[in-house]
């Protein structure tokens, strides 16, 4: 298959999805990945994570994609080298997605990483509408 510009692979490696998953909460070694809700968009709105000690359920789109550092581009992705049947994870996680952000207009933490750079709200709108004139209307 060819991949297309909006296509995205990562590879992570198991250790560093455990940390991360363990600075939130203490799940101990991971045992399974469940993908518990996604939207109609496709993207992962909900997922659960099975450790030795406990679980951890991440609700929100924004804090999926902050699981990996740096943070994925999007939740619309599937684990390529993993199904929830899987008898263990892997060392290293494909994660192979497409798209960027949530999916509907402007990416709110793009704009925010924007701005804290310097850049200017004019600056900001013209990379996320481009071909639009800003103008005061009244």
């Amino acid at each position: 298959m060819e991949k297309k510009k909006f296509q995205v692979e990562n590879r992570n490696k198991k250790e560093d999805i455990v940390k991360s998953l363990n600075d939130l909460k203490a799940i101990g070694n991971l045992k399974k990945i469940e993908v518990v809700e996604r939207a109609t968009s496709g993207r992962i709105i909900k997922m659960k994570f099975f450790g030795d000690d406990d679980s951890l359920e991440l609700k929100f789109e924004l804090s999926i994609r902050k699981l990996i550092n740096p943070p994925l581009k999007n939740s619309n992705f599937i684990i390529e080298n993993y199904s929830e049947n899987s008898q263990e994870i892997p060392d290293i996680l494909i994660l192979v997605g497409a798209g960027w952000g949530h999916g509907v207009g402007l990416c709110q933490s793009g704009a925010v990483g924007r701005a804290f750079s310097g850049q200017d709200y004019k600056k900001i709108l013209l990379h996320y509408y481009p071909n639009t004139t800003i103008k005061k209307i009244y």
